[in-house]
């Protein structure tokens, strides 16, 4: 684009997040991704604020829907028009952060989509961003749908970019919960239930440390022949009580061979010693429910010297409640 004189086009926030997440594109962006962490930071041409006609010709060039979110360095660069809004930041951490698409397209790096897009939020929508990010799974534009890909990012990377830049935003939910953030989710369902299990007591959670999510369990030989395999991968796995806690969607229709695998898996497990137990839809979506467990959870480890006050029940109940809000999902 820029032989015909419209500028370099920095996309940013929401509309680098919706490019992200088809899994058409997932190749190509993966292969900048990487390229990116084999070399120094690149010199970027200065961005400048597209024109509506532009807009338009990117959005569907990358089937995502306006207004386009782009970044400018100088208040003279910003337009005002239905097609896009401006973002001005001239943090140089910032601006390096993007990686080429197209001649004169840049796309803003996963670490910084975060940091605009999770910096204000509270903690339950900065976590569902995040663990997206750092999942196995990506959201649909449209709808409720989703799909596995690999993670974008990292939980260190994401907190070294806060740290680099201009303000670090210590003391904010987004840059907080990246101590306690636990990679590898491949469902919203097992990252909500990540954030119960995982943050701090005075932030909602239960406070449970050492959890894993779809952790390797490698098998001893004669759980290797009841399995039927050398190794297993178990949802969630709780160290501390050498518990698997397995998220149970509700899927009626298994086929034999997956009802075969399931009962191998369990019959594995108890061959090592390791407890089992799964937590439907239902039951996550009931709050008596969900508290009996991770109640039930916290008594068997004694993570805390002292049982949880009235105040520490509502925050965990808010938080419970703001997780399964769809208001969570940034769209």
């Amino acid at each position: 684009m820029s032989e015909t004189g419209l500028g370099n086009i920095f996309i940013c926030g929401r509309s680098a997040l919706h490019i992200y997440r088809p899994q058409t594109e997932l190749a190509h962006i993966s292969r900048l991704l990487y390229q990116r962490t084999r070399r120094a930071t690149p010199r970027l041409p200065r961005p400048t604020a597209p024109t509506a006609k532009t807009c338009q010709a990117i959005a569907a060039m990358y089937r995502i829907p306006l207004p386009l979110d782009t970044l400018v360095v100088r208040s003279r660069d910003r337009r005002k028009h239905s097609g896009a809004t401006t973002s001005l930041d001239a943090d140089p951490v910032h601006v390096a952060s993007f990686i080429e698409l197209e001649p004169s397209i840049y796309l803003a790096s996963p670490e910084l989509v975060y940091y605009q897009l999770a910096r204000g939020a509270d903690t339950a929508r900065a976590w569902m961003l995040a663990m997206e990010l750092v999942g196995c799974y990506a959201l649909e534009i449209e709808g409720d749908g989703m799909h596995g890909r690999v993670p974008l990012t990292t939980p260190a990377a994401l907190d070294t970019f806060f740290e680099a830049s201009a303000t670090p935003c210590r003391k904010a939910p987004a840059r907080r919960i990246l101590e306690v953030l636990t990679p590898g989710a491949r469902s919203p369902r097992e990252a909500q239930l990540a954030a119960l299990a995982r943050l701090p007591r005075r932030w909602g959670g239960w406070g449970i440390p050492g959890i894993a999510l779809n952790r390797r369990l490698e098998l001893t030989p004669a759980a290797r022949t009841v399995a039927d395999r050398s190794y297993l991968e178990v949802d969630m796995y709780i160290e501390a009580l050498g518990l698997v806690l397995e998220y149970d969607s509700d899927d009626f229709h298994l086929t034999r061979e997956a009802h075969e695998r399931d009962a191998r898996k369990i019959n594995a497990l108890k061959m090592m010693g390791v407890r089992l137990m799964s937590i439907t839809n239902g039951q996550l979506a009931s709050w008596e429910a969900l508290n009996a467990l991770m109640d039930g959870l916290e008594r068997d480890g004694a993570f805390h010297r002292h049982p949880a006050t009235p105040g520490i029940r509502n925050k965990q109940r808010a938080l419970w409640e703001r997780l399964l809000s769809a208001e969570t999902t940034v769209r």
